[in-house]
């Protein structure tokens, strides 16, 4: 056998190393975070380098596998290919599985990754087709329920509304969904889903291509393993890391559910006995998931397999995690910028005035 098919022989083994990475430590999530972020400090001329970017990483490659080669010629014996073509394959091969769309779950999947990194649909397309990036808008990372097109999606609360907000513009849409308490929203390529704390249903406002808002709002029952309890209900919305279904955590039962958007069929997420009672805003970056835990002061940290269909506590942050001159009071929600989380605290057990302090806690993401 000649050195190309050695080569060969040991890139499906790499493959299958890359898969490893990737359960262990979540590599396709380290490399979309990597690959945003660089965008985003380059500003204008992100696209060109996210180009070169590519185009170099594949010619090194090429180059030392041909170098490989040509010492198994010299040497008599194909396996000294191994000794310059191994470590590059060992780099390489997880980057080709994150980045070339082999099939459509994988490029769905290191879609949603880059979308948790902070790229809108556009960036997402450029970077996971290995095309150029041709521009980034200087705007940073929204919350949950801001869309890069300048729409805010509201929650009503007890009101049983919700409503759209044209930033740039002024106008606002109200949706009367004749609900309990509609407490979060969570945006996917399609629709925006609003929970209702009070009832076993779920609120969807169709989104156009250029993320317009429908008209009208439907509404999907929560059925199949959904158990309603007492007190409040369906709470914090997020996706699965494919971003195919969603996860809806129940505040009073502590039940994490994945939820079909398309049938409303809900699905208990295997944590293995973690219980998430009082779960509030959540959300989730890459296969990590942040549930704010609003009146226990602490954050779990859940880490997904793939499909959201079971997880893992991996940490909780908690009140000792602070720095000495903020604290935790009630936290209701949580966003992401940069390397470190937001949570504003709603202090349910103060009484408000006009002179009332109220703040946002900051935290690291990662211990």
């Amino acid at each position: 056998m000649t050195g190309w098919v050695y080569i060969g022989i040991i890139s499906v083994g790499l493959i299958g190393w890359a898969f490893v990475l990737e359960d262990r430590i979540d590599y396709e999530h380290r490399l979309a975070t990597w690959w945003v972020d660089g965008a985003r400090d380059l500003g204008a001329a992100a696209g060109p380098v996210s180009f070169i970017r590519s185009t170099l990483l594949l010619a090194t490659y090429s180059v030392v596998a041909w170098l490989g080669d040509l010492l198994a010629t010299g040497l008599g014996h194909p396996l000294w290919a191994l000794l310059l073509s191994g470590p590059a394959m060992l780099a390489y091969a997880p980057v080709v599985l994150a980045m070339a769309p082999i099939d459509f779950t994988a490029h769905t999947t290191w879609r949603s990754h880059l979308a948790a990194a902070g790229a809108d649909p556009g960036q997402q397309r450029a970077i996971a087709w290995g095309r150029a990036l041709l521009r980034w808008p200087g705007s940073g990372p929204c919350c949950s329920h801001c869309s890069r097109r300048a729409r805010l999606f509201v929650a009503g609360g007890d009101s049983g509304t919700a409503r759209v907000v044209e930033t740039r513009s002024g106008d606002v849409t109200d949706y009367d969904l004749d609900g309990a308490f509609v407490n979060d929203v969570v945006l996917t390529k399609k629709a925006a889903w609003f929970t209702d704390s009070g009832l076993p249903q779920l609120y969807r406002v169709a989104r156009d291509a250029k993320g317009a808002a429908a008209a009208t709002a439907t509404t999907l029952p929560l059925t199949g393993e959904w158990v309603q309890g007492t007190g409040f209900g369906a709470n914090g919305i997020s996706t699965t890391p494919t971003g195919g279904d969603l996860l809806v955590i129940n505040s009073g039962t502590g039940v994490l559910y994945r939820v079909a958007p398309a049938t409303g069929v809900a699905t208990a997420v295997e944590l293995g006995g973690t219980s998430l009672t009082m779960g509030d805003g959540m959300l989730r970056h890459g296969r990590l998931l942040y549930v704010v835990r609003n009146r226990i002061n602490e954050i779990a940290v859940i880490r997904l397999d793939r499909t959201g269909s079971s997880g893992e506590l991996v940490r909780t942050i908690t009140a000792d995690d602070l720095d000495e001159s903020t604290s935790f009071d009630v936290p209701t929600t949580v966003a992401k910028f940069g390397g470190k989380l937001y949570l504003p605290n709603a202090r349910f057990g103060t009484t408000a005035t006009p002179d009332t302090d109220y703040w946002v806690t900051k935290v690291r993401a990662k211990p």
